[in-house]
């Protein structure tokens, strides 16, 4: 009667992966409406939301267009690989 319980509540959001690893390295991004990304990875949050720094997009075989500094939602983000061993 006396003792309180701690109920914690975990929310589908915010427990993604760990991108603390790929700090540094460069990621070429899959994004919805089959956009793609490439760049190094400077930051990110827990959301998956990630920037990256040198990005560019890759709009054909071998056309890129130079983005500079991106922020990547992460609710837009289908997948990635990292271009660099970790």
């Amino acid at each position: 009667m006396g003792g309180q319980q701690q109920q914690t509540t975990l929310h589908k959001q915010g427990y993604g992966p760990d991108l603390q690893k790929y700090n540094g390295k460069r990621l070429l991004v899959y994004l919805n409406a089959r956009r793609r990304v490439q760049g190094t990875v400077k930051g990110h949050d827990n959301y998956m939301n990630i920037v990256l720094d040198n990005a560019q997009e890759i709009i054909g075989k071998d056309k890129f267009v130079n983005i500079g500094k991106a922020v990547i939602r992460g609710n837009s983000i289908i997948r990635w690989d990292c271009l660099e061993l970790i």
